[in-house]
């Protein structure tokens, strides 16, 4: 894998929110049970200035800046979700970060977001997987491995309540996506920009 190819894909992990702090012998860390539609927590109403949206658990959720970029993330079981608003933040600039993802987009489709057009989008992503270095806390060099399964994404693509690019994204295990369908359609359907 070339470096940029590299950077690129641990620019793409940092953004789902993805860290890469294990050693490959450290033990996975026990999975939380998912929740079935049928036990899952209430939704929670999430704030930023310029995009709302719900997710079932508050603690999982994050926003800031990054530049001229603001940028908001968070779980829904399974699933990564992501909001971008600034410069950039369109369906190109998205398809541009999943290159190193071999994705197999489909066509992009009209749809509304925050009362105002927007176009949507899905790719299907290869299984990818990335490995590096890292000083252990004894100062010995180990190493650290992270691998993606194949996922689908789905991006909306459209305007904040001020007119800046808004991009939001919906990331998951392919082999999970038919049973995590109603999260997806609530999530999307959860989206208002503040006026």
């Amino acid at each position: 894998m070339t470096r940029i190819a590299l950077r690129a894909l641990v620019v793409a992990l940092a953004w789902r929110g993805v860290g890469c702090n294990k050693r490959v012998t450290d033990p996975p860390a026990p999975a939380a049970p998912e929740a079935t539609p049928m036990t899952q927590p209430a939704w929670h109403r999430q704030t930023t200035s310029w995009l709302t949206f719900e997710l079932p658990d508050p603690t999982r959720f994050e926003a800031g800046a990054a530049g001229e970029i603001q940028f908001a993330k968070g779980r829904v079981g399974a699933a990564f979700v992501n909001a971008w608003a600034g410069a950039g933040q369109d369906l190109d600039g998205w398809q541009a970060r999943l290159v190193n993802r071999g994705p197999v987009l489909g066509p992009a489709s009209d749809v509304s977001l925050c009362g105002r057009p927007a176009r949507r989008q899905e790719a299907a992503l290869t299984a990818a997987s990335a490995t590096g270095i890292r000083r252990t806390p004894s100062g010995e060099l180990g190493h650290i491995e992270h691998r993606m399964a194949p996922q689908i994404a789905v991006a909306v693509a459209g305007t904040t309540a001020e007119g800046d690019p808004l991009l939001v994204t919906w990331t998951i295990d392919a082999d999970q996506r038919q049973a995590a369908r109603p999260d997806e359609e609530r999530f999307f359907a959860s989206l208002a920009c503040p006026t």
